[in-house]
């Protein structure tokens, strides 16, 4: 999972649908139009962003 791979955790995922889902499961499917709030080193961070194609960074 990305905490493993990354060493970030993810601690909501704002969907595009306008739902926003805290503590998601690992599980859970990120798609597009989603927004990942995470926690983590800002290089971790950026390894995260080049493998998902980062969009908008904020």
């Amino acid at each position: 999972g990305i905490r493993q791979q990354f060493d970030l955790i993810i601690v909501a995922i704002s969907k595009a649908s306008g739902e926003m889902l805290f503590n998601p499961a690992s599980q859970t499917r990120i798609q597009i139009g989603d927004t990942l709030i995470a926690l983590g080193q800002r290089s971790s961070l950026k390894k995260l962003e080049e493998l998902l194609g980062n969009v908008n960074n904020q």
